[in-house]
């Protein structure tokens, strides 16, 4: 079914933590789609020395339309080691997609479209590992890269980079099970791992639609349970459910009016941005940092907050108070600043 669990390598049957994904999320903006994934441990040598990222289907036929994958990112954003394939002959997946129908006739990923900063554009994608969790490998692309696709699904991939062939998509096509071997020890006839170790992925998940549990190679869509009826329902309050609030704190330049403006107006990376409860004098609920584009976002439940950003500027718009329904998404909570000359 096109799912993988082998991190660990080829007949000696070694454990790789840096390969094994714990869980993977995706956000997005109007600009970026930010993808997040989390690994067991690092590798014995220290740090993760894999390759990682994600495969795209932007038309939800179960075969991938592209592969982003970064090879061993650093502390720092960087495009380096990032790649981008495309299937422009649309013959991922072989004959039937997701299931097993070795041998493969088929090319998988033939087209790179983006290379360590080399395409179209040349800071369409980025990789690193996270400054708080050392197990975690976070990646930025934008929306561009695939198109602005409005809906889509995506699942995770580790690998290490022998195993990395763009061309062999999907794997359960390129070899058989005893080619590939097993990891599982109870099968006596497969067991241990050969041609196929050292891999680990997701299933896939949505992005921009409900799913119905039938799309292919979806997530268990967990299902929605029959209520009992009982002779004398009582009222009940409605359950609580966090909501967002994000925003882009600008750098407007030498640009006075503290609006935006397509031509002046930059996202403003590492500002902190702090939630406070009520009032900006209630105690304080959350602090994060804008990243590469500028971009925050809290997750907190129904109430009002008071949204304030530290601008390294004095002409800066002040402290936001932000209603916050329940379970909803406040958007847009933007700040400005200008650099003042004269």
């Amino acid at each position: 079914m096109n799912l993988y669990e082998r991190p660990f390598t080829s007949t000696s049957m070694d454990y790789l933590p840096d390969l094994d994904i714990l869980g993977a999320r995706l956000m997005r903006d109007t600009t970026w789609v930010y993808i997040n994934i989390s690994l067991e441990g690092q590798n014995s040598a220290g740090g993760l020395l894999g390759d990682y990222g994600a495969e795209l289907d932007l038309n939800l036929d179960g075969r991938g339309d592209m592969l982003l994958m970064a090879k061993k990112p650093g502390s720092a954003w960087s495009t380096d080691g990032v790649r981008a394939w495309t299937d422009p002959n649309n013959d991922v997946g072989g004959a039937r997609p997701i299931l097993s129908d070795p041998p493969s006739n088929t090319d998988g990923y033939e087209t790179i479209v983006f290379d360590s900063g080399v395409g179209s554009d040349p800071d369409a994608a980025w990789a690193r590992i996270s400054p708080t969790d050392p197990n975690s490998v976070q990646i930025a692309f934008k929306n561009t890269l695939i198109k602005n696709a409005a809906t889509f699904m995506w699942g995770a991939w580790a690998m290490d980079d022998s195993m990395l062939h763009p061309e062999w998509f999907d794997y359960n096509d390129h070899f058989t099970l005893a080619q590939a071997g097993s990891p599982l020890i109870e099968d006596t006839q497969n067991y241990p791992l050969k041609a196929l170790a050292e891999i680990d992925n997701t299933c896939r998940w949505v992005v921009g639609f409900t799913p119905t549990g039938n799309e292919p190679g979806i997530c268990p869509v967990p299902a929605t349970p029959t209520p009992k009826p009982t002779a004398t329902p009582l009222p009940s309050a409605t359950p609580k459910k966090p909501g967002t609030i994000s925003g882009t704190v600008f750098n407007n330049g030498v640009n006075s009016d503290l609006n935006y403006h397509s031509l002046t107006s930059h996202g403003a990376p590492g500002i902190t941005v702090t939630a406070h409860s009520g009032s900006c004098g209630g105690g304080v609920v959350g602090t994060t940092t804008t990243n590469v584009a500028g971009y925050y976002s809290f997750t907190l439940n129904a109430g009002t907050y008071c949204v304030s950003a530290a601008m390294p500027s004095s002409h800066a718009t002040g402290p936001k108070t932000v209603n916050l329904p329940n379970g909803s998404n406040v958007t847009n909570v933007n700040f400005f600043f200008y650099e003042f000359i004269g």
